[in-house]
């Protein structure tokens, strides 16, 4: 549904490893993996960062619809981004991946994901 829109922004953010929409119930909509190496329960993962990203955005007075989130591991980034009050992104990518351009890429093709919800 969103393939073309992720190898878009995978094709100026190489380091990126994985990307998808989740509704803010949980359920992926979309999502694309970059590489083989990722063992991760996205049900799981989904669920309890829909749980952050909904607290969140109903405690965020200023810009009620625009969350930033970035979780930082071992040799990964873990960034949750909000589209919406009902939908927000996961991106894994590794630590060189640069923050400020993941942002600028999702805001730009922001209006094109939300289009295809």
């Amino acid at each position: 549904m969103f393939e073309a829109i992720f190898d878009k922004i995978k094709d100026y953010e190489e380091n990126i490893k994985m990307i998808g929409v989740w509704g803010i119930d949980g359920l992926v909509i979309d999502k694309k993996e970059y590489t083989d190496k990722i063992d991760i329960d996205y049900d799981l993962i989904g669920a309890e960062f829909a749980d952050i990203v909904k607290r969140a955005l109903m405690v965020s007075v200023e810009n009620k619809n625009e969350l930033f989130l970035n979780l930082s591991g071992k040799g990964c980034e873990i960034m949750l981004i909000s589209l919406n009050n009902e939908y927000f992104l996961i991106i894994l990518s590794n630590k060189k991946s640069l923050k400020s351009k993941i942002k600028f890429l999702i805001s730009f093709y922001k209006k094109e994901i939300l289009n295809l919800l």
